[in-house]
């Protein structure tokens, strides 16, 4: 099957690969890798409100700016090229997607807007292994306790929005009873932690069903497929380049025929990973 984005899905992606461009050089990004929270705040709020990019794949009826899943995928293919510091994963994705299912609409007002002004941080706990957190909901005060493994931003985050109960819940990080412990992440790009929940106070937003869930642990799926295809495409771009400056025995590695059907075949897997990334984004 041919696949083809519409003149303005290119345009979109033209004006984020430019932003990813200006924004996170290499320079940049080994910089805030080793900064407090790993990335750069003014241009975070450069990508909220100038690019728009939170909520992209979200309706205008509920509050988003009325894209798609391939205008989701399309951001995330860039910023993955990049390698962009951000909470965009955990705050354009994960919590937004999260807070886009709840039914009452001046709730996803009062939590969406923030997020998409990049005026507050949010992640979703997501447990590694595709299920709920291990958190246990104690009905005689709505407090809950339990641990949140590998969550996305953690530290940096204003909320931590978990699911409980297949009810979404906020949490203050900063609230009596939440402990966050730093992990040492292989990709230094996205922060990870564990939460430790005793006894905390958690503000209950509404019901989801299964489906919504569903859909919430998808979007994010396809969303991170995407990023993914992106540095598989620099890292196969700087390969690339790479074989046509080495020498050896007074050629470039490039013209020797063992080097050729390597690349030839990771060209192969790049290009079928991604456009896989695409059809999914298409089918969501």
């Amino acid at each position: 099957m041919e696949y083809t984005f519409t003149e303005e899905q290119q345009q979109f992606r033209d004006i984020v690969a430019r932003f990813c461009r200006d924004k996170s050089p290499t320079t940049a990004v080994r910089k805030l890798v080793e900064s407090e929270h790993g990335f750069d705040p003014a241009v975070w709020k450069q990508l909220c409100q100038e690019l728009g990019v939170v909520g992209v794949h979200i309706p205008e009826d509920r509050g988003g700016s009325g894209f798609g899943a391939i205008e989701l995928g399309i951001v995330m293919e860039e910023f993955g090229r990049s390698l962009l510091p951000s909470p965009y994963f955990s705050t354009g994705v994960l919590a937004a997607s999260a807070i886009a299912e709840i039914e009452d609409a001046a709730t996803r007002e009062q939590w969406l807007g923030p997020l998409m002004a990049g005026d507050r941080i949010a992640t979703l706990a997501v447990e590694p292994g595709h299920g709920y957190p291990n958190i246990k909901s104690l009905p005689a005060n709505g407090a809950i306790s339990g641990t949140l493994r590998s969550v996305t931003d953690a530290a940096a985050a204003d909320t931590i929005f978990v699911i409980a109960d297949r009810t979404l819940r906020a949490i203050d990080p900063g609230a009596a009873g939440v402990t966050i412990d730093n992990l040492r992440a292989m990709d230094g790009t996205r922060r990870l932690a564990n939460v430790t929940l005793d006894n905390v106070d958690a503000e209950v937003l509404g019901t989801l069903t299964d489906e919504q869930i569903q859909r919430v642990y998808d979007t994010a799926l396809v969303a991170l497929a995407n990023e993914m295809a992106g540095g598989a495409q620099a890292l196969f771009e700087s390969s690339l380049e790479y074989t046509k400056l080495r020498k050896q025995f007074g050629r470039t590695i490039a013209s020797f025929q063992a080097i050729k059907h390597r690349l030839a075949d990771l060209h192969v897997d790049v290009e079928l990973a991604t456009v896989g990334a695409w059809q999914a984004a298409a089918a969501l």
